[in-house]
């Protein structure tokens, strides 16, 4: 069985969501997102005009347009509504804290049932 590039693409893309930041003034401002992913599928993804080029010393790769629109678009579909949508049947309340290791960004989520 060989894995599909294209659903690895999409879980590539949705993770630099996760560690995306904005850079910059608010009408010139990029953004930006922590690197550390399989060199092949970022190349894919500068292939298809998400990415600029992942090469460099930089640690991180500026999204395009199009890649900030898709990469939160995947991310909400990828992780964030079945996850809700899981924890809200079971109608339990929970506090979720997740830490992106190495980039102090972190995400509280806060669910009542």
């Amino acid at each position: 069985m060989k894995p599909s590039n294209d659903r690895i693409d999409d879980a590539v893309l949705a993770l630099l969501h996760l560690t995306s930041f904005r850079e910059g003034s608010k009408e010139f401002g990029v953004t930006r997102a922590w690197k550390g992913h399989d060199w092949d599928a970022l190349g894919r993804l500068r292939e298809k005009g998400l990415i600029h080029d992942p090469v460099g010393k930089a640690k991180s790769v500026v999204l395009t347009e199009e890649g900030e629109r898709r990469s939160k678009e995947l991310f909400e579909r990828l992780f964030w509504i079945s996850f809700c949508r899981l924890v809200e049947r079971q109608g339990i309340r929970l506090r979720i804290e997740a830490r992106v290791a190495g980039f102090g960004q972190r995400h509280e989520i806060w669910m009542l049932g």
